[in-house]
């Protein structure tokens, strides 16, 4: 049984208690250090809902795991400060990312390889002006995680199992080995532009029938701030997003990433039912009113809002995406049919 806190400690300055903890094998490192390494950064919410048991051990935990690294240059778990100007400062839940000795752990243990995440790497580089684009992301796919172990329906692949299956010489010899080539056009009012890009995913992941060995892989796109419209294609926008993926599926582009015989589809989480709506009308318009049954849509909490910290939510799972002219598709079917 985890000891509660006998003293009230910082939530952003480090103090040890002058008492070194014993690493869990199980609970800490492959339920709290694991997640962190494949999903980014979460909420206490979702580390304490991989970790099972007692909320209030699983809280302790967390706290000393963070301050049991104060004073080295090397830590287990960081704490993004509560102080952030996205964060609610009346969330009960602090943020936590995974650190440099929390990863090794992992290695050591055997439960990651020697890859470091590019996906990760791409939010980094834009982390410190939209770190709700990132959140968005990370509790999408751990909600998604959370709720397939408990359906037991389906295995979830996270990305560095993608990236492990990935065909080798697409993997050793790309840099950005996520990125997919994507060749679009469109007709503006007074012109036809082209543009080839490589389109790289805010998120990636499979899911896998374990009845039909089904296997369908998904791109994860946090719409927050991205102009819907466009007026060009050199542009950041989601006609520009939307164009990219049918572009890659149409060409097949995305078969080295995910596999020969794995569809792709793509996951659009934003902040409101509005938004939604507007990015369906764009593919209608792109589509002659024909749709798209590649973009599934959800609207979900984002951090900063007035709302309460995000939590998991296993309806991204079990329920309902829309779609922009099909019906909705439902992952734990994989497909438009809500019960298997």
């Amino acid at each position: 049984m985890e000891p509660q806190e006998t003293e009230r400690r910082s939530r952003t300055k480090r103090k040890k208690n002058g008492v070194n903890i014993a690493l869990s094998p199980d609970l800490d490192v492959r339920r709290i250090f694991l997640p962190l390494y494949r999903h980014g950064k979460l909420p206490t919410a979702y580390l304490l809902a991989f970790r099972g048991g007692s909320y209030t051990a699983g809280r302790n935990r967390l706290t000393k795991l963070y301050h049991e690294t104060a004073g080295e240059n090397a830590h287990l778990i960081h704490r993004i400060s509560p102080n952030w100007r996205y964060i609610n400062p009346l969330y009960r839940d602090e943020l936590y990312d995974l650190g440099e000795k929390g990863e090794d752990l992992l290695r050591q243990a055997g439960l990651i390889g020697e890859y470091q995440n590019p996906l990760q790497q791409k939010a980094r580089m834009r982390e410190m002006v939209n770190l709700p684009h990132t959140v968005m992301v990370s509790t999408t796919t751990a909600s998604i995680e959370l709720a397939v172990q408990k359906h037991a329906t389906h295995r979830f692949f996270s990305w560095d199992q993608v990236l492990e299956h990935m065909q080798p010489e697409h993997r050793d010899n790309n840099e950005l080995p996520f990125a997919m080539q994507a060749n679009i056009e469109h007709r503006f009012d007074d012109r036809l532009e082209r543009k080839s890009y490589k389109l790289i995913p805010d998120g990636v992941f499979v899911l896998k029938d374990n009845t039909s060995a089904e296997a369908v892989g998904f791109a994860v796109e946090a719409e927050n701030r991205k102009q819907s419209g466009a007026s060009n294609l050199m542009h950041t926008s989601f006609l520009k997003t939307f164009l990219g993926y049918r572009s890659i599926t149409r060409a097949n582009a995305h078969r080295p990433i995910f596999g020969e015989k794995t569809s792709l589809m793509v996951l659009v989480v934003t902040r409101s039912q509005r938004k939604i709506e507007e990015m369906k009308k764009i593919i209608m318009q792109a589509t002659d009113n024909k749709g798209s049954a590649l973009f599934c849509f959800r609207h979900i909490p984002v951090l900063g809002s007035p709302e309460a910290a995000p939590k998991p939510d296993q309806t991204l799972f079990t329920g309902a995406w829309e779609r922009a002219g099909h019906p909705p598709f439902y992952l734990h079917t994989l497909s438009d049919k809500p019960h298997r």
